[in-house]
């Protein structure tokens, strides 16, 4: 009995920190899954900057249970030298806070960024 006292606490700390860190995993991979799909559809030219804008926010309110700010930046077609598209997706740590339920885990916030060059111009 002594012995469980003396475990249980650090048994459920461990747990606990291994079910937020995989909570965390998920909404980074899932962030990062749908910011790469948009940027690769904004580069080969199958979507817009609205389009891919729609999509990521289609996606990743779909998908994940936390607000979100996402922004896609095209090419200046003015500027030759131009051809980035830049894909982010944000998440406040407010946000990240409301889906770790003990709180050991707890970001500033979750950003996932992807640069691509356009394809098709």
């Amino acid at each position: 009995m002594v012995e469980m006292s003396i475990a249980l606490p650090v048994l459920i700390l461990l747990t606990g920190g291994i079910v937020e860190g995989g909570l965390l995993i998920y909404v980074q991979n899932t962030m990062n899954q749908y910011v790469q799909e948009a940027a690769r559809g904004a580069s080969l030219g199958i979507l817009t900057e609205a389009e891919a804008e729609a999509f990521l926010t289609t996606q990743l309110t779909a998908n994940l249970p936390v607000n979100f700010t996402s922004d896609v930046v095209m090419p200046n077609p003015a500027d030759p030298a131009d051809v980035d598209i830049v894909v982010t997706a944000v998440v406040p740590g407010a946000e990240l806070s409301t889906i770790t339920p003990f709180g050991f885990i707890t970001p500033s916030k979750m950003r996932v960024s992807h640069t691509v060059i356009a394809v098709n111009q």
